[in-house]
Order: C-alpha cells, then structure tokens, then sequence
C-alpha cells in the first residue's frame, strides 16, 4: 500500500534542518574541553597564520617568555635611535608663572572683569572672600539668639 501524504518541500533550504550531522573538521566538544591534549594544527585546522598570531594572548603564554610588543616581534626596526624618538613631540607651551602673570589684572582692566563676572549667580552669592550666601530668612527669635 503506498502512502498519499503530501511532504512539503523546505521552505528555508540554505539551514540546516536540526539532527544533521555537522562535519567538523575535527573539532567537537571534547577538543574544546581538553584542548591541551590535542596539537594546535589538526586535520581541517591550519592554525593561525604567523601574522595574526602575534597578536593572540596564547603566543605569550610559554614559560619563561619575555613579553614583547606585537609590532616588535619580527625583530627592532632599522632606526637611527639617536635622532629618532617614539611617540608625538609636544608642542612648546608657555611657563606657568608667565601664564599666571598674565591673570593678573591692574587698574580698570580689574574693574572691567569685575563687573562681567558680577552677572553670575555663584559671584553673587559666593563672592571670592565671603562665606556662602543661602538668602535664609531666619526668624526673630534665631536672629534675637546669635546676636
């Protein structure tokens, strides 16, 4: 007797449909457990090529390596170390004490930062000198007390 139910086609060809078997090349759960057990390079597996693998953390892990940087690796760059430095020169700035002299103002030039400054709130209420104003209306008994 032959069957006359109708198997749809899969509507998402490209996944693969669950309990396939996946060839792997070789790695499986146990190489991901024990992988000190098994080499590096193993059938389907050539390993990380020389350029990339300076920059793994597994490159320096021997015993007894001395930690280089990755960019040092392949051996120190032909330079000339007496001229050459590393890193992005600073630009000249001007001293302290000339900057500081400069803050200094004299006369109406005092007056004059004095007066824009005076539009702030915190120059109002905290003027440099002076203790904190909170604008606390006290009353007459508090007032009567500390005086």
């Amino acid at each position: 007797m032959t069957s006359t139910a109708k198997v749809r086609q899969d509507p998402v060809p490209k996944i693969r449909a669950a309990g396939h078997m996946v060839v792997t090349g070789g790695h499986n759960a146990d190489m991901s457990i024990r992988s000190d057990m098994y080499g590096n390079e193993v059938r389907g597996n050539i390993g990380t090529p020389p350029n990339i693998r300076k920059y793994r953390k597994t490159n320096n892990m021997d015993p007894g390596q001395i930690m280089v940087h990755p960019g040092l690796q392949e051996g120190q760059p032909d330079i000339n170390r007496v001229k050459h430095s590393f890193g992005r020169k600073t630009q000249a700035t001007d001293p302290v004490d000339v900057v500081i002299k400069s803050q200094n103002l004299n006369g109406l030039a005092d007056k004059f930062n004095d007066a824009k400054e005076g539009k702030y709130a915190s120059a109002m209420r905290e003027p440099l000198g002076q203790s904190y104003q909170r604008g606390y209306n006290w009353p007459k008994q508090v007032a009567q007390q500390e005086g």
